[in-house]
């Protein structure tokens, strides 16, 4: 008789996937077990919901979504609509049962409370233990590095450390403190004005932050935290000698150390939120030689990380770089990165040379979107078995029915006239051509009118008639109109795209409706990926 019940949760359940349709627009296989739930993978809104009796035996859902963006909850609450015609309902089925099958119902819901109520007594002895877990743990990280600055504060504030002699040529950093065969500084939080880490480094040039450390938004201030009221130039580095490169050849600033390309963009925001008259300049790490990398995993190449993340910031922001330039030492032993290396292989009158302030470069600040912008196009034809011609003269029936084509020739030397000869022999095909530009569009319609091929741009053709077009020309910001008031993409036999490299400059370009297009260049691909 359980399923008496049953019916009314589900009741329930069916209105909560309702809800969540109507006020969020997902339609989602709504889990019960009052744990947090993504709403949409990746998304921003996470739901809990659990199925309860309330204190009329009466079976209740409990459903929240949060939105992690603006901090607030939706609740689920639907007393009346939902569950008074299904109460009475259930009632009136109740009213029906025989003793025994009153009996049986009555132990079933008992058996499922007990059961119910002993998952509910585990998960809260799990958090329990979870909280009790975390708290030790923050005690324990907020005594070491609690002991660590009190360690630092006796450290000696003079010495040599083998280091900073390779780095620099002598060992007289502002701050830095000397302990056995290793050197530390201090890293201040610039709202507080408090020590909040210490970081470490041998004379091997392993460095280490001391657990307990809070870093982000902290840093390692050379020259002192500045005045709130401070008007001058503030130049963060990622390195402390990077930093002290820099004060060095220009002293006329602030020089802090983030200690990682991560931390420079939270750095930054403090910086400005306390000195905001201040102008602050970047010194950035030039990683050319891990860019020329694989990387052991994806086994693509690695990431400039220091020029990505410095450029793109100072884009953002309006900052100025100071980046290094190894274009005349590229055979230099070692590594070469940022503003000692290039002091190690060409001295102090070459990094004073080229420690000029410049404005940021949008091809470095931009790069890593348009990777992950080329990575997702290159996923178009990641499954196409392709029948590649690359020559200088095409015969007429390089075109292989059934395949993916691709063909690489000069200007002239037989595409179109490849493609004229396979309409003219296979008159029942439709085949949409994609060309970058409109004026291909409007050319390829013109030469090839004779084989029924229309242009987008004809004034006779509207939307509807746009969709029913056997062979039609377009270019990829009109590729809307195929799906333009919901209408279904139309079916095409070949879809010829006309000078793909500008398509993916196009496509990775400022584009209206950008994914609209490619969500449609994707659909139309996707249906012509080879089967195994």
């Amino acid at each position: 008789m359980a399923d008496e019940g049953d019916d009314l949760k589900s009741a329930y359940l069916d209105q909560a996937k309702k809800w969540l349709s109507d006020t969020h627009g997902q339609a989602v296989d709504l889990k019960t077990d009052d744990r947090w739930h993504p709403l949409v993978r990746g998304g921003k809104c996470d739901y809990r919901a659990s199925q309860y009796q309330d204190d009329k035996d009466r079976p209740r859902l409990k459903l929240v979504v949060h939105n992690h963006k603006t901090g607030d909850n939706d609740t689920f609450d639907d007393y009346g609509e939902v569950f008074e015609p299904s109460y009475r309902e259930w009632l009136e089925r109740r009213r029906e049962l025989t003793a025994e099958e009153r009996r049986r119902f009555n132990e079933e819901r008992a058996a499922r409370r007990a059961a119910e109520q002993k998952r509910a007594a585990e998960q809260e002895r799990k958090q329990r233990r979870a909280a009790a877990k975390t708290a030790w743990v923050e005690k324990k990280r907020a005594e070491n590095i609690r002991d660590a600055i009190e360690a630092f504060k006796i450290l000696a504030t003079t010495g040599t450390s083998a280091y900073l002699a390779r780095k620099l040529g002598d060992s007289d950093v502002p701050g830095t403190r000397f302990s056995n065969g290793e050197i530390q500084y201090a890293l201040t939080d610039p709202a507080t004005k408090e020590t909040v880490g210490i970081q470490s480094i041998a004379n091997d040039g392993k460095k280490h932050t001391e657990w307990g450390s809070q870093p982000k938004g902290a840093g390692v201030f050379l020259t002192g935290l500045p005045p709130k009221n401070y008007d001058g130039r503030i130049r963060v580095a990622e390195g402390v000698v990077t930093a002290e490169t820099g004060r060095r050849v220009k002293p006329d600033a602030c020089y802090v150390a983030a200690l990682s390309a991560g931390n420079i963009r939270t750095l930054c925001a403090a910086l400005q939120k306390r000195c905001p008259n201040a102008t602050i300049e970047l010194l950035l790490d030039h990683d050319w030689q891990k860019a020329l990398e694989l990387d052991a995993e994806t086994g693509e190449l690695k990431r400039n990380t220091g020029m990505e993340v410095g450029h793109a910031l100072a884009m953002r922001r309006g900052y100025r770089v100071f980046q290094p330039d190894f274009s005349a030492h590229q055979t230099a032993k070692g590594s070469l990165s940022d503003w000692n290396d290039l002091l190690r292989v060409a001295g102090w009158d070459e990094v004073r040379q080229q420690f000029t302030a410049r404005e940021p470069d949008p091809e470095w600040a931009f790069k890593g979107e348009r990777e992950k912008e080329a990575a997702r196009l290159r996923t178009l034809f990641s499954k196409h078995d392709l029948s590649i011609v690359n020559q200088q003269y095409l015969n007429p029936s390089w075109i292989i029915r059934g395949r993916d084509n691709a063909a690489r020739s000069s200007h002239g030397t037989g595409k179109s006239h490849g493609l004229e000869a396979f309409c003219e022999q296979n008159p029942e095909v439709s085949v949409l051509y994609v060309a970058p530009l409109t004026a291909l569009t409007v050319e390829r319609a013109a030469k090839n009118k004779a084989q029924g091929f229309r242009c987008y741009k004809d004034k006779d053709l509207d939307d509807v008639q746009l969709r029913r077009t056997k062979r039609l020309t377009i270019t990829p910001d009109s590729l809307v109109r195929l799906t333009s008031d919901g209408a279904t993409l139309p079916h095409f036999d070949v879809v010829v795209i006309d000078e793909p490299q500008h398509l993916l400059e196009r496509l990775l370009g400022n584009m209206p409706y950008k994914q609209v297009v490619l969500g449609t260049l994707r659909r139309l691909l996707q249906r012509f990926r080879s089967r195994p």
